[in-house]
């Protein structure tokens, strides 16, 4: 009796304990702060001229604790006057190992990562270039009510290049779910009504400071809102069955696998040239390093060379990532980024794959 009694209260404790960790990691920011304070972390306007976002490597990291959307707000509202800091979505695997890069995987160099992935209950979507002649808070309660959590209080910040006069929205939509949430399962649930996943990424910067202006005032004034409606957003998270990672072409090759090697290469033959096209029609500068690592290891993974593989991820690469093909191609495939044909399919159009007479090679 006794034996049971203490097997009763050991793993009610650790029950305890697991859930209250998981309710305090699921409702964490991350906080990145650049080394380097000569470069902010938001744009630049001098003289009639815009100067983008610095392309910053090394961070010191902190992290802080929301429990509600007006505490959501409030630390945007102090973050939107730090030039020099942003928000991530992933945990630091080491909080005293500072300052540190944004890694989420082993380095080409064999560098650890420096983050790992978690779910949250927070999240942001990035509205960019949403054609409208409303005024801010018209535009953005437009784009809210065409979102699967269309109830859902938010809290909206416009983005640094946005303008009253400029006909378009930019700007950056946060919410908190009954539920936390992966970057996939973000994914899933917006697949049909938001183009940038990119911010679901674990290391994805989300840009928090208003911008700069030098010689004249910002023509917005007060960029971050609250708006209240039913409370929290009551998105499910999507079921995701784990499949063991593809063989690639290398491992066939070693194993001796010959029908399974044959029927690799059998299907990317059936990679043309019309998938690949679409393929970068629909991404063309879109991807940031996250997905063009996998894409890029997909890829290699199932036997194209590395030019074809340099080709489409200059093509669909977004112009502020710091991705580095030259670097990456020797880490494609390694560790978690044993992809393959599922994820080219996914950012590409499975029905044009072709017979093989227009296959790249």
């Amino acid at each position: 009796m006794r034996l049971l009694s203490t097997l009763s209260l050991t793993l009610s404790f650790t029950l305890s304990f697991t859930l209250s960790f998981l309710g305090e990691t699921n409702m964490e920011i991350t906080i990145i702060t650049a080394v380097d304070k000569n470069r902010p972390l938001t744009k630049t306007f001098s003289g009639g001229v815009k100067t983008g976002y610095s392309k910053q490597k090394t961070f010191t990291m902190k992290t802080e604790a929301v429990e509600n959307i007006e505490q959501l707000y409030e630390l945007l509202k102090q973050l939107a006057d730090d030039p020099h800091s942003a928000v991530i979505r992933a945990a630091q695997v080491d909080e005293d190992h500072q300052p540190k890069r944004r890694t989420t995987n082993t380095q080409w160099d064999g560098e650890a990562p420096t983050l790992r992935e978690v779910p949250r209950r927070w999240f942001m979507l990035d509205i960019d270039d949403y054609e409208t002649d409303k005024p801010a808070a018209e535009a953005v309660a437009e784009v809210v009510a065409g979102l699967p959590c269309s109830d859902a209080d938010y809290v909206y910040q416009l983005s640094s290049s946005y303008r009253p006069d400029g006909g378009l929205l930019k700007v950056h939509i946060w919410m908190i779910n009954e539920e936390p949430l992966t970057g996939r399962q973000l994914k899933i649930a917006f697949s049909k009504t938001i183009r940038d996943k990119s911010p679901f990424s674990a290391a994805q910067v989300h840009y928090t400071a208003n911008p700069v202006y030098e010689d004249e005032a910002d023509p917005v004034g007060a960029r971050v809102h609250l708006v209240r409606q039913s409370g929290e957003a009551r998105i499910k998270p999507a079921r995701i069955s784990e499949k063991p990672p593809e063989a690639t072409r290398a491992q066939l090759v070693a194993s001796g696998s010959v029908d399974e090697l044959e029927a690799l290469d059998g299907e990317r033959g059936r990679i043309g040239k019309a998938f690949v096209r679409d393929l970068v029609r629909r991404n063309r500068y879109a991807l940031h390093h996250p997905d063009l690592v996998r894409l890029g290891s997909a890829f290699k993974n199932v036997g194209f060379e590395s030019d074809v593989g340099a080709a489409v991820v200059a093509a669909v690469q977004d112009p502020s990532s710091g991705h580095k093909f030259e670097q990456c191609w020797a880490t494609y495939g390694v560790g978690d980024h044993q992809c393959g044909f599922t994820t080219i399919y996914e950012f590409g159009d499975k029905a044009l794959l072709e017979s093989g007479y227009d296959a790249i090679t």
